[in-house]
């Protein structure tokens, strides 16, 4: 029968398709993550059970609710956030066509603005396709494992207000390099560069201490860690295989 085109409610764009016959007769394809609205109309015909057109007139509309989330990067690369209307906070979640994600510091959404404090990777495809991200200071730390498997992330670039790395934070980033932690930074999680590509690691944080370090390069491959000339003495002290969990070279950055 004759359908008009399958019209979207609201702005995000559909990741996600079905395939969906209409009477039986014509395949359409209707997205199945946003509000949709589809009328199909058939002439009369001589039909068994048919008795006029308006046994095939049919108006189909999902029941989606419209998501608070707001498309931000352009060409199909996609973060999208969540919001806490009560906080005015909001979480970006890097899509999976994302590769440049840079994330601001606040989003404009429904007439009303959020604080982005967290960040986190939307599926497993989009871990497979990020390549860069760069964080506001806004998010002061990352969840457990926050870029855990992003096999094709190359840079990262922290807030300059982090003050925790989680455990695990880039756990298998085997392509990344190098890693800058900013200077409030408190806390290194355990194993948080493990099976990574990371064989320098930057430090600018002159907060540091025993338990803050535990295990963070337990099954890394980092080589070398550079500190602040101020904390060369101290942080030869705890950037040893019975505290940070793997024998560097620590030297003045």
């Amino acid at each position: 029968p004759q359908t008009t085109a399958p019209t979207a409610i609201g702005n995000p764009k559909p990741v996600f398709w079905q395939s969906s016959t209409a009477i039986g007769v014509s395949a359409i394809m209707v997205p199945t993550d946003v509000p949709i609205a589809i009328e199909i109309k058939q002439p009369i015909a001589k039909s068994p059970g048919i008795a006029s057109e308006a046994d095939l007139s049919l108006v189909f509309t999902s029941e989606f609710p419209t998501p608070k989330k707001a498309v931000l990067l352009p060409g199909g690369e996609q973060v999208t956030y969540d919001v806490d209307d009560a906080k005015n906070t909001a979480t970006a979640f890097i899509e999976s066509r994302a590769r440049t994600a840079t994330i601001p510091e606040s989003v404009h959404i429904n007439g009303k603005d959020y604080t982005v404090t967290a960040v986190t990777i939307a599926s497993s495809s989009a871990r497979s396709t990020l390549r860069s991200v760069t964080l506001p200071k806004t998010i002061s730390a990352l969840d457990n494992g926050a870029f855990a498997n992003c096999t094709k992330l190359k840079s990262v670039t922290l807030g300059t207000a982090t003050t925790e790395i989680s455990a695990k934070a880039f756990k298998g980033c085997s392509v990344l390099k190098s890693v800058t932690v900013p200077a409030k930074v408190k806390l290194i999680g355990s194993c948080a560069f493990y099976k990574s590509g990371v064989k320098t690691l930057t430090v600018k944080s002159t907060k540091l201490t025993k338990a803050g370090v535990k295990d963070c390069l337990k099954g890394s491959n980092v080589t070398t860690v550079k500190v602040p000339k101020s904390k060369l003495k101290a942080y030869k002290g705890l950037f040893t295989k019975n505290i940070c969990g793997k024998t560097v070279k620590v030297v003045a950055a």
